[in-house]
């Protein structure tokens, strides 16, 4: 299938593939975003599938200045250290931000993804627990997370909680070991019936 676009595979010309992959990417997101099957559900300290509206990122010095003319509550309990930035995440349907500490160089949340999380208040302040976070529209390669039809884990563990396949958790492991794509590990059959 001919795309009407005409590159030719080279290093020199290697960055407009990368901006097409990345703009396409981008599309795709969206697209996803806004076809998610599952609705927001909230229950006391736990929200699941938040659409994420708009970030704001925070290093340091931004956090420090604001806590000077507002509050030093949020600056005192988080500990930030000059290698780390905060994120004031804001879902499509509340007013109020959610805020989550990263590592600078860590890729954080992004404005269209969908994402499950606990969390607990802090004064005012909505705290993210970043060992709860799922984001399920993007693969957001984690260290040690995983990546299981287009929903990303923080762990094998939290996938096999969180999508409970017919298979027991040391059968998924074995597989994963074995050379099996975590799509395939994870599959029971039920992935195959839900996309139909």
């Amino acid at each position: 299938m001919h795309t009407g676009v005409n590159l030719p595979i080279s290093g020199e010309h290697s960055h407009h593939l990368e901006r097409l992959l990345s703009q396409a990417t981008k599309a795709w997101h969206i697209y996803r975003y806004h076809t998610f099957d599952r609705p927001t559900n909230r229950n006391q300290n736990h929200l699941q599938a938040g659409r994420v509206f708009r970030v704001n990122n925070w290093s340091v010095r931004d956090l420090y200045q604001w806590s000077k003319k507002n509050s030093f509550d949020l600056f005192n309990h988080l500990k930030m250290r000059g290698a780390k930035k905060l994120q004031c995440v804001y879902l499509y349907d509340e007013e109020q931000p959610y805020y989550i500490r990263w590592r600078s160089a860590a890729a954080g949340i992004h404005p269209y993804d969908i994402i499950d999380f606990s969390w607990r208040e802090i004064s005012t302040y909505r705290l993210i627990l970043s060992e709860s976070l799922i984001v399920h529209n993007r693969c957001t390669g984690t260290e040690n997370g995983i990546c299981v039809h287009g929903n990303s884990y923080r762990s094998i563990r939290d996938a096999y909680e969180s999508l409970m396949p017919n298979k027991s958790y040391g059968a998924i492991c074995r597989l994963l070991r074995h050379g099996a794509t975590p799509d395939e590990a994870f599959d029971d059959g039920e992935w195959d019936r839900k996309k139909s």
